[in-house]
């Protein structure tokens, strides 16, 4: 009784929420889950290309399919590095991929590799480092 009690004293407004938060939440940890852009991944070298392999896929992107490489090193307000470093690759089909590194000083062995690739070397570009917009880096 005292739960049919409890369910008249909450108003409808409440209940609605409840119910629409009952059936929302299962559908977004699907999302959630299987559609995570982020992922991790291992970064690896073969001799035609670059191996990026996941929990359940491996993706070999060939050197050719490249059509260039953004490495971007974000700094904060007092100029310094986040600790943080991005390598941007854009295929030839415009799709992008964006890896972050988890440890940031394995950047010089990820360029030194990209670097023994022939046809990337004019296509490597280092981008402006990220800063904070409110502050101007000229003063």
């Amino acid at each position: 009784m005292q739960v049919v009690a409890g369910i008249k004293i909450i108003p409808p407004n409440v209940i609605r929420l409840i119910f629409y938060s009952a059936i929302g939440f299962p559908f977004f940890l699907f999302l959630y889950r299987h559609l995570l852009i982020n992922k991790k991944a291992f970064l690896s070298f073969s001799k035609s290309g670059i191996v990026i392999s996941t929990k359940r896929k491996i993706f070999e992107i060939a050197a050719s399919e490249i059509a260039h490489v953004e490495f971007v090193d974000p700094i904060d307000s007092n100029e310094m590095p986040r600790g943080k470093f991005f390598v941007i690759i854009h295929r030839r089909n415009l799709e992008t991929i964006n890896i972050r590194l988890k440890v940031y000083y394995d950047s010089d062995y990820i360029v030194d590799n990209l670097l023994k690739f022939g046809n990337l070397k004019d296509q490597l570009k280092d981008t402006e480092s990220f800063s904070d917009p409110d502050i101007d880096s000229e003063i």
